[in-house]
């Protein structure tokens, strides 16, 4: 499946994922765009709707897919999802594991970097969303996301690179993680409440984890004019304390 966005102003513009050579007719505010031949979406192309207005034809971003998502839960901001890379050892060879697949936000962005991922969670509901979410972009190649918990999963020990948990209590999941992650391997966990954060590290460091390290993100976009500059009416503040450590090995001592 190809990805294109067809772009207009930071206020509009179209997530388009096409899986054959299909003729298309988009309505918009700005008018309809009719999309005759599949040529025409070629990367750099210019789409004039029916008032005239351009729309230009670029790959979209992974902030462009993250918008599009459909949301029944909370979820990953992209400013959370993009410091989780740069906190961790994680590599396209990695295999992740997430534990609170939500709206499958997390799990989508991963999967652009990882080997593969899989993505578990309680909840039959939002398991069926973050299928409708994760099918949107045809990305089922190296995801794969099952209902369940810790209580009925059977992995090996020793088999993940990282795991990634939106929980509020990720503490549960000290023991299985510390059985299932490899020494070295990334723990993250993400809640709201700073003493939801010092629990589970206390707990986490009695579990064989080490190297803790706590942020929160704040992101402010700025509007740029030709007779002025100034920040966004609108940022992103804090949203979840975002705690990263690594497993180590004490069969060795």
């Amino acid at each position: 499946m190809n990805n294109y966005l067809l772009w207009n102003s930071s206020e509009s513009s179209i997530l388009l994922n096409l899986q054959n050579k299909e003729k298309l007719e988009i309505n918009t505010h700005k008018g309809k765009i009719k999309i005759e031949n599949y040529q025409d979406l070629k990367y750099g192309n210019i789409l004039i709707s029916s008032t005239g207005k351009r729309f230009y034809v670029i790959p979209p971003t992974h902030k462009d897919k993250h918008s599009k998502i459909t949301r029944k839960t909370n979820t990953f901001t992209i400013k959370d999802l993009s410091i989780i890379l740069a906190y961790t050892s994680i590599t396209k060879e990695s295999l992740i594991l997430e534990i609170g697949t939500g709206s499958a936000a997390g799990t989508i962005f991963f999967s652009n970097f990882v080997k593969k991922i899989i993505s578990i969670d309680t909840n039959f509901y939002n398991l069926q969303n973050s299928y409708k979410n994760i099918n949107k972009l045809n990305l089922f190649d190296n995801i794969q996301i099952i209902l369940a918990n810790q209580d009925n999963l059977i992995f090996k020990e020793s088999i993940f690179d990282a795991i990634i948990i939106d929980l509020p209590e990720p503490e549960k999941y000290s023991k299985f993680c510390n059985y299932v992650l490899k020494s070295g391997g990334d723990l993250v966990f993400a809640v709201p409440n700073i003493e939801q954060v010092k629990n589970a590290r206390e707990k986490f460091s009695k579990e064989n984890f080490v190297y803790f390290r706590t942020v929160e993100i704040w992101l402010r976009e700025w509007l740029m004019r030709p007779s002025y500059c100034r920040p966004h009416h609108e940022m992103q503040a804090h949203s979840m304390f975002l705690t990263f450590c690594k497993k180590i090995n004490h069969k060795n001592i």
